[in-house]
């Protein structure tokens, strides 16, 4: 073939299929694929598209990504553009950058990104106090454009400001006011943070009906979290706050909280779970199966505060990480302070320049809280409930003082407030076995029918009667020792023994948190033995969980 000709034909293969522009100069990124899916981060509309490889051979598709001239001249085809090539190019770029890591994707709110505070405000960032595009920050980390926060950043609060803040929350009618209304005051600040804390602490109000606990929610809550808060009412689902929420870091105001119904309560457990999750820095992602038969990831970081009449928390694991206020009945002269105190502490802008000031704090606040958490922790509160306590103070101290604290001077700090004290002290939570076991006792042992009128025993009582035989009680030692054998439970000496196979027990525990594993959690308690064989009728023989009976009767469980 003549020089020429063959020179004709490659530039005629390299117009129908050009090498494509270098990624740099393209108008998207490719983030990644996963299995089958591929991850394209638009430069238009600053969101990740999650597109298939037939998405990508789709025309209408490939404009989500690109203008049509800059596909036409990159791709050119016969009438617009080569889909196939734009396909193949794109699938070939996300293949070289790896599998994708959703986690990586962030949402509104206030985060640290290498060292540096990022406030994501839905259009555009604060980086260190500095506003930038969403692109114009560079990162590891993949900031989506969301609705933007109708939030002014202002002067930060001055310390007069902060303490007028501090009054108020102060004022509510709290049954200990110094104590709750500083909880709150540090509540609010970590709520505006959140995404930038190591821990994230969660708060439950609760008040009687009438008792100004709607007040305070929507006159000194709802306005110092301003357009960052994400207001929800009682019937909300787990699955529509992590729907709201999505990638956000932001405070999650949940009114009327009620479990007052068995429906209501296993809802507000859900929405529970997911504070549980929000609460570590580094907790794992909430899983979720889709239709297609793959899964989806959640990260949640927001912080939790819940308002009811009764509390939600049945666990040992959320009670360390909520701090709960208790709001007693006020006084019209009280609640005229309150108003006044109100009047005084909300200026205009307020909530952005509180934001402000928190997020010059953040590394003084982290610091803080950690030297707080050791001090708390120290006092056998336990590690979680430490770091619960420590953020909150760490974030109340904040508002008025920008002192970094040493171990010592956190001891110190600690040991001059006893309302701090005394919160450490009432954070400590029983092991989740002494949980177990106070429901245990309580439990029905035995009816019996006196003057008429049918009396239930109580398991502890029928326990307590085969353990002292010479103490009065409503059955004699007979009695109640055979009612325990009919329960595959027996006292001999200081044991109680308990059947591995024990229906009575396991229908006790019954729709509890320990239904699914009574009986490894009563092992944990202190001196039990496992595997001991004990015969409770001629014709029932089991093995059985040994438990020390000093467990029940003496200080260890506090009897």
């Amino acid at each position: 073939m003549p020089d020429d000709l063959s020179s004709m034909f490659q530039a005629a293969k390299e117009q129908l299929n050009p090498e494509p522009p270098a990624q740099t100069d393209w108008p998207f990124q490719c983030l990644g694929h996963d299995r089958g899916r591929f991850f394209l981060y638009t430069t238009e509309g600053r969101q990740v598209l999650t597109l298939t490889a037939r998405d990508l051979s789709s025309h209408g598709e490939l404009l989500k990504l690109a203008s049509l001239r800059w596909l036409e001249g990159a791709f050119p085809g016969r009438d617009s553009f080569n889909a196939r090539s734009a396909a193949d190019a794109i699938m070939r770029a996300c293949y070289a950058r790896g599998v994708f890591n959703p986690d990586a994707m962030r949402g509104r709110g206030v985060w640290l990104d290498d060292g540096r505070r990022v406030m994501h405000l839905g259009d555009r960032l604060l980086v260190d106090g500095i506003e930038t595009s969403l692109i114009g920050h560079r990162s590891a980390f993949i900031y989506e454009q969301a609705r933007p926060l109708d939030l002014t950043i202002g002067e930060p609060l001055s310390d007069a400001e902060c303490r007028r803040i501090l009054a108020v929350c102060e004022a509510v009618a709290w049954s200990e006011p110094v104590r709750e209304g500083r909880l709150l005051a540090g509540w609010i600040v970590s709520a505006l943070i959140g995404g930038a804390l190591a821990w994230r602490p969660h708060l439950w109000i609760l008040a009687e009906g009438g008792s100004g606990k709607s007040w305070v929610m929507e006159n000194i809550v709802r306005p110092l979290l301003g357009p960052l808060a994400v207001v929800l009412q009682g019937k909300t689902t787990e699955a529509g706050i992590r729907g709201e929420l999505g990638h956000d870091a932001r405070p999650v105001v949940f009114d009327e909280a009620e479990t007052q119904s068995d429906l209501d309560r296993a809802r507000m457990q859900q929405a529970i779970d997911l504070a549980r999750q929000a609460s570590s820095e580094d907790g794992g992602a909430v899983v979720k199966g889709t239709k297609e038969g793959g899964s989806r990831r959640y990260v949640i970081r927001a912080s939790f505060l819940f308002a009811s009449i009764n509390a939600g928390l049945t666990q040992a694991a959320d009670e360390s990480r909520f701090a709960t206020l208790n709001m007693a009945g006020g006084s019209p002269q009280q609640f005229a302070g309150l108003k006044a105190a109100h009047v005084d502490a909300m200026i205009p802008g307020v909530a952005g320049r509180l934001l402000a000031r928190a997020l010059a704090m953040v590394p003084t606040i982290r610091a803080n809280a950690e030297m707080l958490a050791d001090a708390i922790a120290r006092t056998g509160a336990g590690r979680r409930a430490g770091d619960t306590l420590g953020t909150l103070i760490a974030c109340q101290m904040a508002m008025v003082d920008g002192t970094q604290l040493t171990p010592q001077s956190a001891q110190a700090y600690l040991e001059a407030r006893d309302w701090l004290k005394a919160a450490a002290a009432e954070a400590k939570v029983a092991p989740e076995y002494e949980r177990a076991v106070a429901h245990l006792m309580q439990s029905e042992g035995a009816r019996i029918t006196e003057h008429g009128r049918m009396q239930v025993i109580t398991l502890s009582e029928l326990i307590s009667t085969c353990y002292d035989m010479a103490a009065e009680g409503p059955l004699s030692y007979r009695d109640a020792d055979q009612a325990l054998r009919r329960k595959a439970m027996r006292v001999m000496d200081d044991r109680l023994m308990i059947g591995n196979r024990s229906k009575e027990v396991a229908e006790a525990f019954r729709n509890t948190p320990w239904g699914a594993g009574w009986f490894a959690t009563l092992a944990r308690i202190p001196g039990s033995r496992r595997g001991v064989e004990c015969r409770f009728t001629p014709a029932h023989k089991d093995k059985c969980l040994s438990i020390p009976i000093d467990f029940l009767m003496g200080a260890e469980n506090g009897g």
